[in-house]
């Protein structure tokens, strides 16, 4: 890359020795920097700089009513090659919001032209009012969960749950790129599907990682992606006025919404009922930040029954059945991000040829429960008509199996 580094000041006078560059080597590079006395501006420019971590440094006076400026532009070598370029910012209203009425999202963008970057390392760092206070850190994920609408897109978002009073908070990103981040160029091509037969899965088949769906996944080709190499951008955002933000020991937060719910099984029960295993990502226990307590599970044929509004209110007859101590001990209850999975109990009776639907809400510990999942749906095929002599076979070997059984 080509490296311009800039040192701006408001009195030459405050910079005792100019600035220098120090290569990734751990050399100082040679040569003067250019000082324009108009500006009070230092220039080093760096053609086909080295890759790897710059640092730069220089000798001040102790005058603290004065101040120093570092700016850093680094170009691709190849004019023709479009640069990674970071944004990031609060979303939310700029002249004020309070967070009991509406959620705060931190965002970064990180691209190459028009292509995402997957795979960066994305830190956000939220100044409070009180800028002596330390700056709170967020890991902004491009998982397309929590506060991540996408998953892929190259937007790295996290919902903002910190809040350290009244007033103004700045916001600035670090991004780091090395050996697993790389560009999206496109898409893999359509699949094909081989003429192979279809085979039952076993229980041991099950991939418990929830599968792309509702669109929130953008496809990627490792074939045709290319890799970023070592990189590093800073950049800064406008800031945010937050009103009436909650008190330190109050807790208004709730989950965040589940966008991946998938039933991954289903089988019947001898004594009646069926067992269904859903996956799903875990949210979190303030938004995407903790761990939940609790979750309820819901099953019905019609869609109201699901939604926000006639959730909470929809017939017994479709809550799905847990018991407390194995939610406990499946490791469902665990940090935002993670993929689970869990078996509840339907009591009722399917139907062939029916659609069912299955939603789910989460709880924290003072009870805010979190907006209704994404809607999962599944149904049986139709029952084949058996001629009268299979029927009459297949009750014989139950009965001989129970009979066996019995004995031993």
């Amino acid at each position: 890359m080509n490296l311009t580094f800039r040192l701006k000041t408001d009195a030459k006078s405050h910079v005792l020795s100019g600035p220098s560059l120090i290569k990734p080597d751990g050399t100082t590079l040679k040569g003067a920097a250019d000082f324009d006395d108009i500006g009070n501006v230092w220039t080093i420019v760096v053609p086909e700089a080295e890759e790897g971590a710059w640092h730069w440094k220089v000798t001040l006076s102790q005058d603290s009513s004065k101040y120093i400026q570092a700016t850093v532009l680094a170009l691709p070598r190849d004019p023709n090659d479009a640069p990674i370029v970071t944004t990031v910012k609060f979303l939310a209203p700029a002249t004020g919001v309070s967070p009991k009425d509406q959620n705060i999202k931190i965002m970064a963008t990180v691209m190459k032209g028009n292509s995402p970057i997957r795979g960066a390392d994305v830190v956000a760092y939220v100044t409070p009012p009180d800028i002596s206070a330390s700056a709170q850190e967020y890991e902004l994920l491009d998982n397309g969960v929590g506060a991540d609408a996408v998953s892929g897109d190259g937007i790295y978002s996290r919902y903002m749950t910190k809040f350290a009073g009244e007033g103004r908070y700045s916001i600035k990103a670090l991004v780091k790129g090395g050996s697993s981040a790389s560009v999206n160029n496109g898409p893999p091509p359509p699949p094909t599907y081989p003429s192979a037969g279809r085979r039952r899965r076993r229980s041991t088949d099950l991939d418990i990682k929830p599968k792309p769906c509702c669109g929130s996944v953008v496809p990627y080709d490792p074939d045709t992606a290319a890799p970023t190499g070592n990189f590093t951008r800073v950049a800064s955002g406008s800031s945010l006025k937050v009103i009436d933000p909650p008190a330190p020991d109050e807790d208004i937060l709730a989950p965040c919404r589940v966008p991946d719910l998938q039933v991954a099984e289903l089988y019947g029960l001898d004594e009646g009922g069926s067992i269904l295993t859903l996956i799903w990502t875990s949210p979190g226990d303030d938004h995407d930040e903790g761990t939940v307590s609790d979750y309820t599970f819901r099953l019905s044929e019609v869609r109201p029954d699901l939604s926000n509004k006639g959730f909470d209110e929809a017939p017994p007859s479709t809550l799905l059945h847990f018991e407390r101590e194995a939610l406990n001990q499946s490791g469902v209850l665990v940090p935002f991000g993670s993929s689970v999975a869990f078996n509840v109990t339907y009591k009722g009776a399917f139907t062939f040829g029916t659609e069912y639907l299955v939603a789910l809400k989460a709880k924290d510990e003072a009870g805010n429960g979190s907006p209704v999942s994404n809607v999962a749906s599944f149904f049986l095929d139709q029952k084949l008509d058996l001629p009268s002599w299979a029927d009459e076979l297949i009750k014989t070997i139950k009965k001989s199996n129970a009979e066996f059984f019995s004995q031993s």
